[in-house]
């Protein structure tokens, strides 16, 4: 784990900045951007192998993300799995709607491979209030898929609607959550960064 949190860390994957209310009226004193730890082929291998050894689930065939940054973390995490040499595997899937970043609106197509794996784990980078992910675990039921489990690298633990997306997604769906980075593991690096700084 730590050499996870450190490599996050030297990614530049979590920042510190000035204190921001989200539109979801949470508040938070850093930025994350796991996007730093996937900027290079060999950044993403490393990351994805790190985060590969730290996974707890068993009984699955492939890893899908919630778009959009969830996709590249799920390419490079089948790639750890199958040991690069996968020829045909989920990328990705529809999005039920498109959704709005900073003002783009943005859409995913579809690309699944000839026969769909049965058992998956999804896989999403940055937990706020779940929406995305609720979402994308209502499309992958849809789809017909078994979802064996949800792996999350940054939670930020918030309540919503008194509860956390963690207690939400286990009472509700019935699903296995991992969380690989938790608010504490967040604000440690931020003292860090204070520090150093």
């Amino acid at each position: 784990m730590y050499e996870l949190l450190n490599w996050l860390k030297a990614t530049n994957v979590i920042t510190k900045r000035d204190k921001v209310i989200t539109k979801s009226g949470l508040c938070y004193s850093f930025e994350t951007d796991i996007r730093s730890a996937f900027s290079t082929f060999e950044h993403s291998i490393k990351t994805a192998k790190m985060i590969y050894n730290l996974i707890e689930f068993n009984g699955f065939d492939y890893f899908i993300g919630v778009p959009e940054t969830g996709t590249v973390i799920s390419f490079y995490l089948n790639l750890c799995r199958y040991n690069e040499t996968l020829y045909d595997f989920p990328i990705n899937y529809l999005r039920a709607s498109p959704k709005i970043y900073q003002k783009e609106t943005h859409s995913i197509n579809t690309i699944l491979p000839s026969v769909s794996p049965n058992k998956i784990v999804l896989v999403e980078d940055d937990v706020v209030t779940g929406n995305s992910l609720y979402r994308s675990i209502d499309r992958v039921i849809d789809m017909g898929l078994e979802l064996k489990g949800i792996l999350v690298l940054l939670d930020r633990e918030a309540v919503v609607d008194n509860r956390t997306v963690r207690d939400h997604i286990t009472n509700h769906y019935g699903l296995s959550y991992q969380s690989l980075v938790n608010k504490q593991n967040i604000e440690d690096i931020i003292i860090t960064l204070d520090k150093e700084g």
